[in-house]
Parts: C-alpha cells; sequence; structure tokens
C-alpha cells in the first residue's frame, strides 16, 4: 500500500471481493427496524455519525439502509422484512465476514470509503475517493 502506484482505484479493485452486495426496496419504516442487523457503512454511516459525515463532507438527506450483514444472512434478512430485490434499491445489504470489514462492530473509514465508491450516486463516490486518496496518502507518508 506505500507504492506510488497505489491509488484509489487500484485499492477499490483490489478490495471489489469483500462482500457479496445486494441491493433491495422496501417500505419506508423497514429502514430504522433494519438498524440492529446490520454494521452501518457508506450512507448509513453517515446518516449516524456527524463526525464521519464530516469527514467525508456528505450529509444523509433522507433515510437509507447500506449496511454489513453476514455471510448468508441478507436472504433471511429479506424475508424477514419483506424487502424487494431491486438493482436500484435504496437498501442495500453487503454480506462479508464482518473480521475482514469491520473492527470492534464499526466500519473503518477506509471501507466506507470503498462502500462509497460502489454508490450509485456521483457525489457519493467522489467523496469516497477523495477520502480513500486521502488515507492512503497518510499511510504512505507514516
Amino acid at each position: 500500500m506505500r507504492a506510488s502506484s497505489m491509488n484509489a482505484e487500484r485499492m477499490q479493485s483490489l478490495a471489489r471481493m469483500r462482500s457479496t452486495v445486494r441491493r433491495y426496496r422496501g417500505h419506508r419504516s423497514v429502514a430504522k427496524m433494519l438498524t440492529g442487523e446490520v454494521v452501518s457503512t457508506g450512507t448509513s454511516a453517515i446518516a449516524e455519525n456527524a463526525e464521519v459525515a464530516r469527514r467525508f463532507g456528505l450529509a444523509s438527506g433522507h433515510t437509507r439502509v447500506d449496511g454489513y450483514v453476514g455471510i448468508g444472512r441478507a436472504d433471511s434478512i429479506a424475508a424477514d422484512f419483506a424487502l424487494t430485490a431491486d438493482p436500484a434499491g435504496d437498501i442495500v445489504l453487503r454480506e462479508a465476514d464482518l473480521n475482514h470489514v469491520t473492527q470492534d462492530g464499526v466500519t473503518p473509514l477506509a471501507v466506507v470509503a470503498l462502500d462509497l465508491m460502489d454508490s450509485l450516486a456521483t457525489r457519493e463516490r467522489s467523496a469516497g475517493k477523495r477520502m480513500l486518496a486521502e488515507l492512503l496518502t497518510k499511510y504512505r507518508d507514516a
């Protein structure tokens, strides 16, 4: 990671297999109910933590769900909460080994940045790329 050739895009490419992303849509009330089922990342991490929002220069205006769940949990969560698969849905469940993407039950900034880089929204993708580039620079300079 200290190599000068390591940039945000390369890091994103190397980390692309960190999770299996499933997108859904569901009733508005579901977002709050899912909070305890996922480890927040992306826009959910920004909506829940003002410091994270400040670091990324983003604010969340509406409730969306973006979070990690254990491998094999997305289908059961979708069934429990009557979610419908939708490639453009605003409920994003990322199946992963939680030990690889979280630290003490929280998603690190670098992982939040990677997840934002996968966003359907240009502004979120840019914020993720900018943060990851900043983190890589700090790592190289340390």
